[in-house]
């Protein structure tokens, strides 16, 4: 498997633009790092130029209200793509996120889904993360020229060879 690049980094979550907001003043800066750790079992951020199968992706997500007046129940949406990343719970703060497994019913974490038993009865589970196609906050009001940040983890998987490899 040949390493993902940057561009495909960005590619795979090109529709990230998706922040509700009634006007066009929250602009949106998407930072991606790979974690990794140094010889004090410290961790270490650094751009991610490429990554690997198995490799742990830290996005960074800047919502920033360049307006004149306060930016109301901002909510910003970060597609997962199939295949090629799996989102991470670690000891980031999740207060205020969701996910969903179609984009259209968002929940807190972690998801639950019906699931019927090998003896036919019907119950609640725990979703896979790896089934998470949506991480969502709720970022709340955003005063004008400031900025909210969230973060959001990846574990980048085998994933399809279309976008592996790609030019920067």
């Amino acid at each position: 498997m040949r390493p993902i690049t940057t561009a495909s980094l960005f590619a795979l979550l090109a529709v990230f633009s998706s922040v509700v907001h009634s006007k066009e003043d929250v602009k949106i800066d998407l930072q991606v790092h790979l974690v990794q750790m140094d010889d004090k079992g410290l961790e270490v951020f650094k751009p991610a130029q490429q990554a690997n199968p198995g490799d742990i992706l830290q996005y960074k997500v800047i919502c920033r209200n360049q307006g004149d007046t306060l930016a109301r129940n901002v909510m910003a949406i970060l597609p997962v793509p199939a295949r090629e990343l799996v989102f991470v719970k670690d000891k980031t703060d999740l207060q205020n996120l969701q996910a969903s497994l179609d984009g259209r019913v968002f929940g807190d974490l972690p998801l639950k889904k019906v699931s019927r038993t090998p003896d036919g009865r019907i119950e609640t589970v725990d979703a896979d993360p790896a089934d998470y196609r949506f991480l969502r906050w709720a970022v709340g009001d955003i005063p004008p020229q400031k900025s909210a940040t969230m973060y959001a983890r990846m574990r980048v998987t085998p994933g399809d060879d279309s976008i592996a490899g790609g030019q920067q």
